[in-house]
């Protein structure tokens, strides 16, 4: 396997972490919460939103470059032409 690889899972990963932290936080009462101060909060958003755009277009590269790309399309439509006999 080649760094690419790592990488991607190492992506893959953190993506799941995140929506797994998605799911999970609706459950966790508000006073088990720390507080947090107003400014920390938006540096930690913009620094997710950094983070989400870098694994996201890595994610599509990584898709792009090793071909899965045309394989994704091709089943797509291999499921649009079943619907239509």
């Amino acid at each position: 396997m080649e760094i690419i690889d790592y990488i991607f899972i190492i992506c893959c990963v953190i993506g799941i972490f995140a929506l797994l932290v998605l799911i999970i936080r609706p459950f966790i009462p508000k006073y088990m919460m720390l507080e947090s101060k107003e400014i920390n909060v938006k540096r930690g958003e913009r620094i997710g939103a950094l983070m989400g755009i870098i694994i996201g277009v890595f994610i599509l590269f990584y898709i792009n470059v090793n071909g899965y790309y045309d394989m994704i399309v091709d089943y797509l439509e291999s499921l649009l032409y079943k619907s239509n006999i």
